[in-house]
């Protein structure tokens, strides 16, 4: 065996260079794995998780955190859009009642009301009715159930607004009713009442 033979010893079936190839890439597979398996299992599905017990969140099938039981600390919500808002400007004041919202088949939620008078000076009681009738009339028919809302001896000066944060709700009429809401001033001067709402709920 001459020295040229000799020096280059390798570990069949592979030399030196490629033993040093292989071990290397195995190093760096074994570090490098453990971090993608991690970051796999905590973000690709969820992101929170309790650093105490190890508990993580769950997320539902719309990609939202699903929360169960009570959440402690401060929430900050904001209230979505109502999707059947309604408004409502009319002229009252005379004989009889004036409709406002209605005839519908949901809850009326009113959340703010302004009343001012068209020009003269005065007062009287203003009054929001509610009416059921049969859901086969295509109006309202000013058939008064009962009373919403009085404010006794409104004046004209300053002009009366209200807003209601939580609504004043008139429930869902029985099946085979529609409900309606009226306005009214007793007084023959004109008044003017604009509202806002939403129905359903």
């Amino acid at each position: 065996m001459n020295e040229a033979t000799s020096s280059k010893r390798t570990w069949r079936p592979f030399s030196g260079g490629q033993l040093t190839v292989i071990i290397v890439t195995f190093m760096v597979g074994v570090m490098l794995v453990p971090g993608t398996v991690w970051a796999v299992g905590a973000f690709s599905n969820v992101a929170v998780q309790d650093p105490i017990s190890g508990v993580k969140a769950s997320v539902d099938a719309t990609h939202h955190l699903a929360v169960a039981g009570k959440v402690t600390g401060t929430v900050h919500a904001i209230a979505a859009s109502p999707t059947l808002p309604f408004t409502f400007s009319e002229d009252i004041g005379g004989p009889t009642q004036s409709r406002v919202v209605g005839p519908v088949t949901t809850a009326i939620n009113l959340t703010a009301i302004s009343v001012s008078p068209k020009g003269a000076t005065g007062s009287g009681d203003f009054f929001l009715y509610v009416g059921s009738q049969p859901s086969s009339e295509a109006s309202c028919d000013l058939s008064i159930s009962f009373t919403l809302y009085h404010v006794p001896s409104m004046q004209s000066s300053p002009v009366f607004v209200q807003s209601f944060p939580t609504p004043l709700v008139i429930p869902a009429p029985a099946s085979g009713q529609k409900t309606c809401l009226y306005a009214d001033i007793d007084t023959n001067v004109a008044w003017t009442v604009n509202g806002s709402g939403f129905l359903g709920g």
